[in-house]
């Protein structure tokens, strides 16, 4: 994780096992509350990433060294 990722609380962390690229957000399992325009993300080297929007991080377990 990167060190400004760790001054950011997300809302949710959400942990993925060999996505389908691209990933987006918010996804099908959001609730309506939470929508926001589409974006999609591209995972780091870490095998992480996070949305503009809600804060939600994404992590990726197949790309996790």
């Amino acid at each position: 994780m990167e060190d400004a990722d760790k001054n950011l609380l997300p809302y949710r962390i959400i942990e993925l096992n060999n996505p389908k690229l691209p990933i987006t957000c918010p996804n099908s399992e959001t609730p309506v509350v939470f929508m926001h325009p589409r974006v999609y993300l591209e995972p780091n080297a870490n095998g992480t990433c996070r949305c503009p929007y809600c804060s939600t991080l994404y992590i990726i377990r197949s790309l996790i060294v």
